[in-house]
This record gives C-alpha cells, structure tokens and sequence, in this order.
C-alpha cells in the first residue's frame, strides 16, 4: 500500500512537472506561437498540438541524464546514501525543496540565484523523482 502511494505521488509530481516546464517554455518561445494548431478533445475541450513535442521531450531526457551524470560526479552517490539512511524521507525532503524554490520564485516573480534558472530547478525535481523510483525498485527487489 505504502509503495502504491509513493509511486503516485512521484506520478502525480512528474506529471506536475511536465506541464510547468511545458507551459513555461511555451510562453517563453513565442516565436514558435504560429506552429501550433488545435483539436477539439471529448466534451469540447481544447489541446494544443506541437510538432516539436517529441523533439522537446527527448531533449529534456538527455539533458536530464546529463545533469543527472555531472551532479553525481560531483557530489558522489549522495542521494543513495542518504536515502539508505533515511529512507523515503530523504527524497521528500529533496523534493519538496525544489518544490519550495519554486513556490517561492512563482510568487516573487524573479530569481534571486542567477545560476540556476526554473528549468534547472525542474530537472532537478524530475531527476530526484526517477532516483526515489530506483530507490523504490531497489527495495522492492531487496537490493537496498
């Protein structure tokens, strides 16, 4: 049961993020508003369709990896340390800081650490999701 919820709220979380960093980089590349069309969904609703999507969306997944591959150079396996100690709750603690940057960026209006942008604290959420989900399966599988 425990392992269910999980797996929804990380669900829940990607997905969450998908659609921030969707719209975020849509408003921010006005340039590409002619090339979208729309269809007319089930009980009216309306959805965007985009070409690049594909294109954007195994772009964010190497640029995933990568951050992913870097930050873990640098920092060694600190993720998996630490949730070995502390469990699930090292990767609600990580996660819900990002989540808390961006609360805190999305009601200022502005970033304060010029270094690191909303998209950059977005594949750091996401990346934090795909790690508790290898935690998760690592337990599941005993290899903890």
């Amino acid at each position: 049961m425990c392992v269910r919820i999980h797996y929804m709220f990380l669900s829940y979380v990607l997905i969450f993020l998908f659609f921030l960093f969707f719209f975020s980089t849509f408003a921010k590349n006005k340039k590409n508003m002619g090339k979208i069309d729309f269809e007319t969904l089930p009980g009216g609703w309306t959805a965007p369709i985009i070409c690049e999507y594909k294109d954007y969306f195994n772009e964010i997944l190497e640029k995933m990896k990568s951050v992913h591959e870097k930050k873990n150079a640098d920092y060694g396996n600190n993720f998996h340390k630490r949730y070995e100690r502390w469990g699930f709750l090292t990767a609600l603690l990580r996660l819900s800081d990002k989540m808390e940057r961006l609360e805190n960026i999305y009601e200022k209006g502005e970033i304060q650490v010029k270094d690191e942008s909303v998209e950059d604290t977005l594949l750091d959420l996401a990346n934090y999701a795909v790690m508790t989900i290898v935690e998760l399966k690592n337990e599941k599988n005993g290899r903890v």
